[in-house]
């Protein structure tokens, strides 16, 4: 995730992305005006799927700060061992709230034709 951030705030700064890390200072270092920082975080909202308050953006000093909110607030799985995780303890949800007799009876789907799914260049080998 932290590249991720550092790659969308090399996009807004003339620091070049690998001077920036965790500590790096959004105003002071990154020199980032409130404009700038609006923009990120409509960005990161965008990226993430999550609506950021107005009183939190305020709270944002540095890389960190950035970091530890959308680790908290984000639930989306960021790679293939997340996305492993995640479906191995949803099935064992299922197994344990239905059984095995029910589960054989569904059918599961996955939403190729939805965001970010359709998109071209989407890896659905390693994304299933």
């Amino acid at each position: 995730m932290l590249q991720d951030i550092i790659d969308v705030l090399a996009q807004y700064t003339d620091v070049p992305a690998e001077e920036i890390n965790e500590s790096s200072d959004l105003i002071e270092d990154l020199e980032l005006n409130s404009f700038d920082v609006i923009t990120i975080v409509s960005d990161f909202e965008d990226q993430y799927g999550i609506q950021i308050p107005d009183d939190q953006i305020t709270e944002f000093r540095t890389v960190a700060d950035i970091e530890a909110y959308l680790e908290k607030e984000s639930h989306q799985p960021r790679n293939i061992a997340q996305w492993e995780n995640l479906l191995r303890h949803f099935m064992k949800h299922l197994l344990r709230r239905y059984g095995t007799a029910v589960l054989e009876k569904w059918i599961f789907e996955f939403p190729w034709n939805l965001e970010p799914y359709y998109q071209d260049d989407y890896d659905y080998v390693t994304a299933y």
